[in-house]
């Protein structure tokens, strides 16, 4: 989802890195899934426009549908 939500945003690696003041290889490590600092996530996320919900429970199988199809 970081990787696509970049791209569409027109957003180079280089780029984001810099507005975080972290490596460019660290972006892409959070593009491949590796192991980042939450706060390298968090900002990355924030600077992207996007954010973290916390929930109390699981979603429904229809909730979770409902979360996929507003990401595409």
């Amino acid at each position: 989802m970081f990787r696509q939500t970049r791209k569409a945003l027109g957003r180079s690696q280089a780029e984001v890195a810099g507005a975080l003041n972290v490596r460019r290889q660290t972006i892409a490590e959070l593009e491949r899934g590796a192991n980042v600092g939450m706060h390298v996530l968090l900002n990355g996320l924030a600077y992207l426009g996007k954010g973290v919900a916390i929930v109390d429970t699981r979603p429904t199988a229809e909730e979770f549908r409902a979360m996929i199809e507003d990401e595409e």
